[in-house]
């Protein structure tokens, strides 16, 4: 789901999967093309919007059955909006890096047992959230990020498949700190921090378990 088109700079260094073949391409259509191309048994649906405006269109609703979603967004407000509205739904995977791709994080929210996102970062408006745009960074630290996220989610699909226990990580443990260096919270080297986030008390997301959420009386910046 995206609105924007393939850029020059987005088939740089190997960074993404996009080629230089797909630059003027809508980046829903590139995806599909490349992964249906390499997958042939795959079936890519895109969606060729912007996410804050599907959400206020009601493009989505709880009787949707998604499996999970995967939410790799670098626009605060469009991210807020996906947690406000899917918390109480499916499970959500936020995947980000940090400056340089010296570092990632990976944001797990499950509903109403974990943390929402706002909780989870420790926020209470967009504003507080800060975005980076055309950061320069090695491909294998953006890559290594980006894998342990597609991990994830085949962990939590395996488990809704089968009923099996995740054995990957501690469930309760529901935000992943990625070090890609040396550095103070990770002294010795590259390594991987596990942190249960707690909610917040009141939080009109994750604290408040509705029979049936009523997401349309959550209003937030």
């Amino acid at each position: 789901m995206d609105y924007d088109v393939v850029e020059y700079k987005h088939t740089r260094d190997g960074r993404t999967i996009y080629q230089a073949s797909s630059i003027g391409t809508s980046k829903v259509y590139a995806a599909k093309y490349k992964i249906e191309g390499d997958y042939p048994d795959s079936i890519i649906h895109p969606v060729l919007g912007n996410v804050k405006d599907l959400i206020n269109e009601g493009f989505f609703t709880s009787d949707q059955k998604d499996n999970i979603v995967i939410n790799a967004i670098d626009d605060a407000k469009a991210m807020l909006k996906v947690n406000d509205r899917l918390y109480h739904d499916v499970e959500i995977i936020y995947v980000a890096m940090h400056a340089g791709a010296e570092s990632g994080h990976i944001i797990i929210t499950i509903p109403e047992a974990s943390a929402c996102l706002r909780c989870s970062l420790d926020v209470r408006s967009h504003r507080d959230i800060h975005t980076l745009h055309g950061e320069p960074g090695l491909a294998v630290n953006i890559r290594h990020v980006a894998n342990q996220c597609a991990a994830i989610a085949f962990e939590i699909l395996y488990f809704k498949a089968t009923g099996r226990p995740i054995e990957r990580w501690d469930i309760k443990k529901n935000v992943f700190y990625f070090a890609n260096k040396r550095e103070q919270l990770s002294p010795d080297g590259p390594a991987v921090i596990l942190q249960e986030a707690e909610k917040r008390p009141g939080c009109r997301i994750c604290s408040v378990i509705p029979s049936k959420p009523l997401l349309k009386d959550y209003h937030y910046d």
